[in-house]
């Protein structure tokens, strides 16, 4: 579907409702900005790997940002959800 809404945001140079992207709700606004910094300063290899907890760790006290377990899990699912996304990029 995706791939079919391009070709017509291609050819017609107008972009389907679709394919523009929603603001992040402001509820989930700095989980997302935490979680976009950490993704900075992923480390890698052959392939993406997961955030590690000590990496999250170490960054939010370089930063003086305490987390709370809610949110460790929160950033943890994102990551998740990169990493999928990542893989199923690399598969096609």
């Amino acid at each position: 579907m995706r791939d079919h809404l391009k070709v017509i945001e291609r050819t017609s140079g107008i972009t389907p409702e679709e394919l523009v992207p929603r603001p992040c709700p402001f509820e989930v606004a700095p989980i997302w900005d935490f979680f976009a910094a950490l993704n900075l300063k992923r480390q890698s290899g052959m392939g993406v790997n997961p955030i590690s907890s000590e990496e999250i760790e170490s960054w939010a006290r370089r930063m003086g940002i305490t987390l709370s377990p809610f949110e460790n899990m929160l950033i943890d699912r994102l990551d998740e959800c990169y990493l999928r996304h990542q893989s199923k990029k690399e598969s096609t």
